[in-house]
């Protein structure tokens, strides 16, 4: 890459390309942009963002644009989201979160749309779901998910479904997991990691099992272990009415 980057977005395109957004600096977050053009193995810059971000997440979409979202600008938490649309080399602004948020997931989903769960805006960890719709570029609040959590992990399932583990809820690391079936619009709990996890990845392998990897512990250091599981974690799903229930956001000491 022709710039140093952290906190930045990444995502790859339906021809396999990489894009890169943003980055972090001392001024805020930095709207530029890069690409990494697969088929030559060379870095291109791209057209910048409408407003730098850091900390924010992106998802390339099935017509082959980019969508960001959320993030920080300075010591701003973002409402807002930007699509970049590779034919005219240009990001614009599309439908804002109903809520600032940073450290949220967001998940290209089967049918096309981004489901965005959880994060935080400083004062409050979340619970709150919503989706994006890329045909009309407005977001959608959906069932919340059953605990509030930040810097977890999110993976689309091949079958339509999403599945989250781990992050921060405010008191401490989780363990954790849940589906969310787009069908039903609802959120079920399922077997819990071996291990309470935060800012880790996770990885669906050939196989059909999850890996999920790396993240940060309760010790404060960086997990060295990796764990392979089923979809539905390590016991089956249970109806959010008889796992936990749901909470609202909740305000950090």
């Amino acid at each position: 890459m022709k710039a140093h980057r952290y906190s930045h977005g990444a995502s790859t395109t339906p021809d396999g390309d990489v894009i890169i957004t943003g980055r972090f600096n001392e001024d805020g977050g930095l709207s530029s942009t890069t690409v990494f053009r697969v088929s030559d193995g060379r870095w291109e810059d791209t057209g910048e963002l409408v407003e730098g971000r850091f900390d924010h997440r992106s998802v390339s979409l099935d017509d082959g644009r980019t969508l960001v979202v959320g993030g920080r600008a300075g010591s701003n938490v973002l409402a807002s989201s930007e699509i970049y649309s590779p034919s005219r080399d240009a990001w614009q602004t599309t439908g804002e979160l109903p809520v600032p948020t940073t450290e949220h997931s967001a998940t290209h989903m089967k049918d096309g749309k981004v489901l965005v769960a959880g994060g935080w805006n400083d004062d409050k960890i979340s619970n709150a779901s919503y989706l994006f719709d890329p045909v009309d570029g407005k977001w959608r609040s959906v069932e919340r998910t059953l605990r509030k959590r930040r810097g977890h992990s999110a993976l689309a399932l091949a079958d339509g479904r999403v599945r989250i583990t781990g992050g921060w809820d405010g008191s401490g690391f989780l363990e954790t997991a849940e589906i969310y079936d787009p069908a039903k619009n609802h959120w079920n709990k399922i077997g819990p990691m071996s291990a309470a996890r935060f800012n880790h990845i996770s990885l669906v392998l050939k196989d059909g099992r999850i890996l999920v990897s790396r993240g940060v512990t309760e010790d404060g250091v960086i997990a060295d272990c990796a764990e392979a599981e089923t979809e539905s974690g390590s016991g089956a799903e249970e109806d959010a009415t008889d796992a936990e229930s749901p909470v609202e956001d909740v305000a950090v000491a």
